[in-house]
């Protein structure tokens, strides 16, 4: 434990061992825990920094510097690699704003600046960038900030001093029963057709499905088991007939990635526009993983499965997500349409007669 109280003398230590070196100190009287937790935090963001070669003042951090020595081999230690590659890529466009500057100097108006920047610039495929995506731009921005403050670079973040692009978040958008068919008959890729065929039965994320193997299933039990990405609960998923036909369909196929990408050969692939192609074909607005994901949600609950239930086979903790991947225009007009029964079955009103 980094924190500890010696009940004799009622003062505080500080004990932990980093990268091999070991350091204890006590602390003064009178020092509370949160204050000793402080302390901890500061002493061993100054033991990281020496450890790496970098002054211990750091009043002259550069942007580009904390990046390389501190901000990338964090995220690459914690988080996915794609996050890891975007942070990269976002960590580059915003060079040409903050290079050469100091940590402490950089005020909201550069960050500004970023964010109108990257706004106006259109995407790879020539179409204007979506407000959704600057935001998550700026979120990468504002993760480097926030983690110079924890490290007292900077005395605060100038990303949280910046309006961020409003837009439309309400996903509402499910695939309809009498579009499924069309929907799947002109998805020409068949590992496509698979990989959406499984998200609609089952409800797993992409990221989640495209790493599954062989021995994650037992197909005696028909049963899948995994350590959801996002969550990193092991969860057991029931596989339906449309799905266990799925899978002892490809259980033939080399190697032990039963979903892996035709072109890689690896759990990184996109069938993003397999599905717009399919549903340009039959003429409908576009549809994600996402949407298909909401639409087992869906109609678990349209089909008598309760909110836990339905919360748990999506893999959220609990019952706060629900609302966004839950959208029935049908359990809507069932229930405004039990109002007009209830209405029509009431009793006429006997009218008072005042003579």
């Amino acid at each position: 434990m980094p924190v500890y109280l010696d009940k004799k003398t009622g003062r505080f230590f500080i004990q932990f061992l980093l990268n091999g070196e070991h350091y204890k100190e006590r602390l003064k009287a009178g020092m509370t825990r949160k204050d000793a937790e402080k302390i901890e935090i500061r002493v061993k963001s100054q033991m990281m920094f020496e450890q790496h070669g970098m002054d211990s003042g750091r009043q002259n951090q550069t942007f580009e510097r904390f990046m390389q020595d501190v901000y990338l081999p964090y995220v690459e230690n914690n988080h996915s690699p794609d996050s890891f590659a975007k942070s990269i890529d976002i960590c580059r466009a915003a060079l040409p704003f903050l290079k050469g500057k100091n940590m402490r100097q950089i005020k909201p108006a550069d960050i500004e600046r970023f964010k109108q920047h990257r706004s106006a610039l259109l995407t790879q495929h020539g179409t204007p960038r979506k407000p959704a995506t600057v935001v998550r731009e700026l979120s990468i921005l504002s993760k480097i900030f926030s983690l110079a403050v924890l490290n007292e670079i900077c005395d605060y973040n100038p990303c949280s001093r910046v309006e961020k692009p409003k837009f439309d978040n309400v996903q509402d958008r499910i695939l309809k029963r009498e579009d499924e068919q069309a929907f799947f008959n002109n998805m020409h890729s068949e590992w496509a057709r698979d990989v959406c065929r499984m998200v609609l039965s089952t409800g797993l994320r992409q990221n989640d499905l495209m790493g599954l193997t062989r021995f994650q299933i037992d197909r005696e039990a028909q049963t899948l088991t995994l350590i959801q990405g996002k969550t990193k609960r092991r969860i057991v998923v029931t596989l339906n007939a449309d799905a266990m036909t799925i899978i002892n369909r490809r259980w033939s196929y080399r190697g032990d990635l039963l979903f892996a990408s035709p072109q890689t050969g690896t759990a990184n692939g996109s069938v993003r526009h397999a599905m717009t192609r399919a549903c340009a074909r039959i003429g409908i607005p576009p549809i994600t993983i996402r949407d298909l994901r909401r639409t087992f949600a869906t109609r678990g609950l349209e089909n008598g499965a309760d909110a836990f239930t339905v919360a748990d086979a999506l893999g959220h903790s609990s019952l706060r997500m629900i609302p966004r991947y839950v959208r029935s225009i049908e359990n809507k007009r069932k229930m405004t349409d039990s109002l007009v029964l209830s209405a029509n079955n009431l009793p006429a009103a006997k009218l008072k007669i005042i003579k």
